[in-house]
């Protein structure tokens, strides 16, 4: 495990990252803002004014998400979404989603749109979108009659890769269109991840399936063994090649 056999031992060294999950490279989508000189990250600025909802109880944080360009925090809360600055503290603004509670939050990769996925269990599901700037929807997409556990917003912004049940559905932002039905899963998809140039998109299921699809004509490229139960998360890491 590394221990040293004796106090004039040295410890192996190497130049190879410690890991694979290690970051390389910057992320692809950079905000126009930084290409100007300027500080890079969407923040809010007039906002409409939406109070904060609180219960009798407590309960549990299901959805947070950080922006790849600011300090905002995102977190899920009872029918909205808050959002903070994370260095200072504050609020920042609230965001409605009276479709439900969300189970996914998200920044897009250029950290202009924050989109959440969840619903209402047993009755709808549905992904909303929202520009940081301006705290304006941008796209409501409903599905089915339970929550959205597993959702994905293409780098390019203008697609969205919904599980609906054991289907992953790809549909247009711009006008809620489903273009695409990826029927292989056995189980309900849970979670889902384009790749940071949106060339692959990789699905995930509550029974252990993890499929790597192409984006292009959207056939399978290949099932990725390894999980015995269900895949709660995905991620790529920013040079797409882990």
């Amino acid at each position: 495990g590394g221990l040293l056999a004796t106090s004039t031992s040295r410890p192996r060294t190497s130049k190879r990252p410690r890991s694979v999950l290690s970051r390389v490279g910057p992320p692809l989508r950079r905000p126009a803002s930084a290409s100007k000189g300027d500080q890079p990250g969407a923040r809010p600025a007039g906002w409409p004014a939406v109070a904060v909802r609180t219960a009798s109880r407590g309960r549990a944080v299901v959805a947070l998400a950080a922006s790849p360009w600011s300090s905002l925090v995102a977190v899920g809360g009872i029918g909205q979404v808050l959002v903070y600055d994370a260095v200072g503290g504050k609020l920042s603004g609230v965001l409605s989603f009276p479709e439900g509670r969300p189970h996914q939050l998200a920044f897009s990769a250029d950290g202009e749109v924050i989109w959440a996925a969840g619903g209402q269990a047993g009755v709808s599901g549905a992904v909303v979108g929202w520009s940081v700037r301006t705290g304006r929807r941008l796209f409501a997409v409903t599905d089915g009659e339970d929550v959205v556990l597993g959702a994905a917003l293409a780098p390019s912004g203008k697609l969205l890769a919904i599980g609906s049940d054991r289907v992953v559905r790809i549909v247009e932002t711009t006008t809620g269109r489903t273009i695409r039905l990826l029927s292989v899963h056995t189980d309900r998809v849970v979670s889902i991840g384009f790749s940071p140039d949106g060339r692959r998109l990789v699905t995930g299921d509550r029974g252990g399936g993890l499929v790597l699809w192409e984006t292009r004509q959207w056939d399978r490229v290949s099932a990725l063994t390894g999980h015995r139960g269900a895949v709660t998360g995905v991620a790529w890491r920013p040079d797409g090649r882990v």
